[in-house]
């Protein structure tokens, strides 16, 4: 006679831990190749995690990323991870001519 097996429900929050950060996120994603790709806006309530992660962003577009080509993800509270014109300012170039 087989028996089922019965499997205890959690109340825990399995999401993932970017909900610390914010409603919403810019995350840069490393993929296999060199090739980087940023994403501003993304919802966090609208991630879903699969073969392929899912996720919605302010400016109504619906991204699906292969997990097994990502090497590494950067995430950021939106809007403040540091952009180029920010980091090369034309101060800076005078200072390393000195």
């Amino acid at each position: 006679m087989a028996h089922k097996q019965e499997f205890k429900t959690t109340e825990i929050n399995l999401k993932s831990t970017v909900e610390n950060i914010g409603d919403t996120v810019t995350q840069i994603f490393h993929f296999v190749g060199g090739v980087k790709r940023t994403y501003d806006g993304i919802i966090v309530d609208s991630i879903r995690q699969g073969q392929f992660t899912k996720f919605k962003c302010k400016n109504g577009a619906m991204v699906m990323i292969n997990d097994s080509n990502v090497l590494m993800i950067e995430i950021f509270e939106e809007n403040t991870y540091p952009k180029l014109k920010d980091v090369f300012k034309k101060e800076d170039d005078t200072n390393i001519l000195k």
